[in-house]
């Protein structure tokens, strides 16, 4: 019974912290902008997001702001993975801060 309690607990956490994901994807487009006056960039993915945030509404890709650091690698990443056609494992923060309706990107990792 103990065992059966702490493997059902470990369920109920990891899904607590679940968030929208691409896994083994290819980046189809990027593209950046001032849309409503968010500086911003957009990514879509060759398959849908997975376990999509409860703010993700609208649409099939999510955004970064660029102008911070991390912002700027986050780009530099997108960019190489499409140029290279690498496949991508792609996460977002669970919010849709930058841009409403749109999951803000937490992580993209490059895949070999």
């Amino acid at each position: 019974m103990k065992k059966l309690m702490v493997i059902f607990g470990s369920l109920i956490s990891l899904n607590a912290y679940a968030v929208g994901h691409v896994i083994d994807a290819k980046i189809e487009s990027v593209y950046c902008g001032y849309p409503s006056s968010h500086q911003m960039c957009s990514v879509t993915f060759s398959k849908p997001i997975i376990d999509k945030d409860s703010c993700h509404t609208s649409s099939e890709r999510m955004q970064f702001k660029v102008d911070t650091d991390i912002g700027k690698a986050l780009l530099s990443i997108a960019l190489s993975a499409h140029a290279t056609q690498k496949n991508v494992d792609v996460y977002s923060t669970g919010s849709c801060t930058v841009y409403n309706g749109l999951a803000d990107v937490n992580w993209i990792t490059i895949k070999n």
